[in-house]
């Protein structure tokens, strides 16, 4: 059996210096300072993570001399229990006390004027927001990429459902949450169960994750960041990215909605929208260059990354004009500014669905109801499973396959729309409504919005998905997929893909209520939704 390969820390660089910054209870955290050569205090930039603040992963001693460049003293520090910090290693263990801490010793040394301000993508986005949640006075502003207070959680959805368990949460808790080093293992995610596929890898390593034990064995898990500690802590300006293709755009959505629906946060809160996966591959990029395998590491790509918080940031500190409240990328047309999200002036299209010919899974959209009384019914294999969308949930992009050959499936239902005259550009959020009936008593279903060109290549606009449980007849669903800016040129279609499994990003559902992880058998499953009339199935667009 292959062992598992840990990581080791690289080595500080020459250019940093490295020191123990204490924490309340005596634990110190490994923590690099980046320093300006005059000696003037200036604002500090605070990033903490816990992927190695050293390492080649996450470059960031690029990105600190970005911002060192830039004016700015640069501060990166491992997370408690993480590579050269002290204290156990716990997904989201006390990040919001070690993050009060480490900016209390930050705002305290003589090379910082006082003003500290955080930046990061992923587990070290949230650690900006548990930071906020902590309301240090000297924290002036924060820029949480691709993130969410809720990481891991699955959300609840609208009309009673809930949201579905990615499988990527616990690799990550497995992977990085068993030591203080990474650990790089290959999961083989067509073992049943998927439980004895991770016992398998705790054999193999030789012990057990604490982190994988306490969130797995744990109901409803550890909130990564109370909400509302965050909504009732004195709000700081935040410049929130979220990405169009990020596998946590969920979660990031979820708290932009929370922050702009209280009084005290909404002034304080700007969006960037970018269209990037999780790994800041970039649409444009992959459009221009298929072939592109992943985003590169270089000095210009950290300079891209940082530039917009750096900007936001001089603001605050009163070196810039005022920020747009909303910067946002539309696929195929440009960047854009806005007042609000969705931009003014945007209104709702709405295209109902429809079925076509003999073949029961396939239909069509238009923006006229067709009379009621049809429906569209296919069947799931869960033992030949409809593949995710990329090989990687988190480089969406740039692992994406190709989505055209997923229309001649048996198990997969299709609405196209008819070619488009003139092009529309969408921006603000999309939601598929309709009824569902299923004979298994728990069903998933995933939306896909694809973008079909003259050619008949289709490519992932949007996706969503939603379980349904303890189903009996028929069941009332809005599944939101999410927002997104994207122009649909003149001869392209729109085409709705609706399946029942996403293999491997999605745990299997057994079909019984049971869990996923522990399930041996792949069900069967024949599913009905409801095509025709006011109530039947349709797809609600934001158009400008």
């Amino acid at each position: 059996m292959a062992r598992p390969r840990r990581v080791p820390p690289a080595p500080v660089p020459p250019d940093a210096r490295e020191v123990q910054v204490p924490m309340r209870d005596g634990v110190r955290l490994a923590t690099d300072l980046y320093l300006p050569d005059d000696g003037a205090p200036r604002t500090a930039l605070l990033v903490r993570l816990p992927y190695d603040k050293d390492g080649e992963a996450c470059f960031m001693p690029d990105l600190a001399r970005v911002a060192l460049r830039r004016g700015y003293a640069a501060v990166i520090q491992d997370v408690r229990g993480k590579y050269r910090s002290e204290g156990d290693t716990l997904f989201a263990a006390g990040e919001v006390t070690d993050g009060y801490d480490t900016i209390e010793w930050v705002a305290g040394q003589p090379w910082c004027d006082g003003s500290v301000v955080m930046w990061g993508d992923s587990y070290f986005g949230m650690t900006q927001l548990a930071a906020a949640a902590a309301g240090h006075p000297a924290l002036r502003a924060i820029a949480p990429r691709l993130t969410g207070t809720q990481l891991g959680r699955v959300l609840p959805g609208e009309e009673g459902l809930t949201g579905v368990e990615q499988a990527s949460f616990r690799e990550l808790l497995a992977l990085h949450f068993a030591d203080p080093e990474s650990i790089e293992w290959t999961f083989d995610w067509s073992a049943r169960p998927l439980a004895a596929e991770f016992e398998r890898y705790f054999g193999a390593l030789g012990h057990r994750s604490a982190g994988y034990d306490r969130e797995t064995r744990t109901t409803g898990g550890h909130a990564a960041v109370p909400i509302d500690q965050l909504l009732t802590a004195s709000p700081v300006p935040t410049l929130f990215t979220v990405g169009w293709f990020d596998l946590l755009a969920a979660l990031s959505w979820h708290d932009i909605d929370r922050l702009r629906a209280n009084e005290r946060w909404r002034e304080h809160l700007f969006l960037r929208l970018e269209a990037i996966d999780h790994h800041n591959g970039s649409y444009a990029d992959v459009m221009a260059e298929p072939g592109v395998a992943d985003v590169p590491r270089t000095d210009a790509v950290a300079v891209r990354l940082l530039t917009p918080a750096l900007d936001f940031f001089d603001h605050w500190a009163g070196h810039a004009t005022a920020p747009a409240r909303v910067t946002y990328e539309v696929c195929n047309g440009g960047w854009h500014e806005a007042a609000a999200w969705p931009p003014p002036g945007a209104s709702t299209l709405t295209l109902y669905g429809g079925v076509t010919g003999a073949t029961s899974g396939r239909g069509r959209l238009s923006t006229s109801a067709a009379e009621p009384g049809s429906v569209l019914a296919w069947v799931s294999d869960g033992a030949s499973p409809v593949p995710s969308v990329s090989a990687d949930p988190y480089r969406l992009l740039t692992t994406r396959r190709d989505l055209t050959a997923d229309t001649d499936r048996p198990d997969i239902a299709v609405l196209d729309s008819d070619p488009f005259e003139a092009a529309v550009t969408l921006a603000g959020p999309v939601a598929l409504s309709g009824e569902l009936a299923s004979d298994r008593p728990s069903t998933d279903l995933f939306v896909r919005m694809l973008d079909v060109r003259p050619s008949g290549e289709a490519s992932l606009i949007l996706r969503g998905e939603a379980r349904f449980d303890d189903l009996a007849g028929w069941r009332r669903f809005r599944i939101s997929l999410l927002h997104t800016g994207y122009r649909i040129r003149p001869g392209h279609r729109l085409r709705i893909q609706l399946a029942c499994t996403d293999h491997p990003h999605v745990v299997l559902n057994p079909g019984d209520g049971g869990s996923g992880w522990d399930a041996v058998d792949a069900p069967r499953t024949r599913v009905q939704v409801k095509v025709g009339g006011a109530a039947g199935l349709h797809l609600e667009l934001t158009v400008m």
